[in-house]
């Protein structure tokens, strides 16, 4: 493929025969002739690979096809990244799909702004026709554009970003490590001299019945530790201002998150057993978990109930109570 594209559109593609058509309607609607797709076929074994060759054959000048050993979507990313061209890049989940305007709205306005990242809201679509809502890739409350993108919980996705190319040099998404992309956005992010954001939901992220994120809780998604650590040791590059920034978001709205939300949702005896386990490994991780200043603002946010719920929770876990923990959730379970 020529190597004067100004986009690489890097879409990994597992087994998603089901919903590949969607997502490559709406990359063919979304992409022009300055634009590279690369396919890379990560070793499915359903029909994927023959829509992938139909699309390839029906726009050639677009569409370049990879296919490779089975390795996980870490491996697939690092193997696009190493075959894109385009000074921008950006992944695009095969289950998902964008709005028409996105890739050329963004690129234009990187281009224009000479940015080094472009990011976009998200709209949330479910498969089982729960209403769909937008998911803001900014904190507008914040001072600089780096500090508002940082402080969401979708931080570190990587579908949502143009990123210039050249950011991702040295870094790797870590293989067969689920939440890859939290370990190598934030450092990218800081790398970026000029982010832009558009408030606008380009980006459609499906959620599928029977996905980790949205199957029965287990101790899988503890891996979210895993990925905060290897994100902090990346960061360690950057200034410190920004190691601190970083720290603040993975923090609060990775690993914090995880104990207050998903964990909280679990039967009483479950909750108890993993919140147990999840925070003895939070506290040998990150021995600085319940030290940082994101946590006082935290506290301070939205209406009275929400604000002492924070700052009896936050009390608790720094006590390591976790059975008091436990037994406060369900209050709050019941009163949610």
């Amino acid at each position: 493929m020529a190597s004067n594209k100004q986009l690489s559109i890097i879409i990994p593609v597992y087994n998603t025969e089901k919903y590949l058509k969607k997502c490559l309607d709406s990359v063919v609607a979304a992409a022009d002739s300055c634009m590279e797709v690369l396919i890379i076929n990560d070793g499915s074994t359903d029909n994927s690979e023959e829509l992938i060759l139909e699309y390839c054959q029906m726009h050639p000048t677009l569409f370049c096809y990879y296919k490779k050993q089975n390795g996980g979507l870490s491996d697939v990313k690092n193997y696009g990244l190493a075959r894109a061209s385009g000074e921008y890049v950006i992944f695009l989940d095969s289950d998902d799909y964008i709005e028409p305007q996105m890739y050329r709205e963004m690129l234009s306005a990187a281009v224009s702004s000479q940015a080094d990242v472009v990011v976009c809201d998200f709209q949330m679509v479910f498969e089982n026709h729960t209403p769909s809502y937008v998911v803001h890739c900014n904190n507008p409350n914040r001072n600089t554009v780096f500090e508002q993108v940082l402080d969401t919980w979708m931080m570190g996705t990587s579908c949502n970003k143009i990123v210039k190319r050249i950011l991702y040099n040295g870094l790797e998404f870590p293989k067969g490590m689920n939440n890859e992309d939290i370990c190598v956005t934030p450092t990218v992010l800081g790398r970026a001299n000029k982010i832009i954001v558009i408030n606008k939901p380009f980006y459609n992220y499906l959620q599928r019945q029977g996905s980790i994120q949205n199957s029965e809780f287990d101790e899988r998604r503890f891996v979210i530790l895993d990925a905060a650590k290897m994100a902090v040791e990346y960061a360690k590059e950057l200034p410190l201002e920004k190691q601190n920034l970083i720290k603040c978001s993975l923090y609060l709205h990775q690993i914090l998150a995880m104990a207050m939300y998903p964990i909280r949702e679990q039967p009483f005896k479950k909750r108890y057993l993993l919140l147990r386990k999840y925070m003895d490994n939070v506290y040998r991780l990150f021995p600085d978990f319940m030290n940082v200043g994101a946590f006082d603002e935290f506290v301070t946010w939205d209406g009275i109930r929400v604000r002492s719920y924070r700052k009896i929770t936050l009390a608790l876990l720094k006590n390591q109570l976790y059975r008091t923990t436990s037994l406060f959730f369900s209050i709050v379970n019941y009163f949610s």
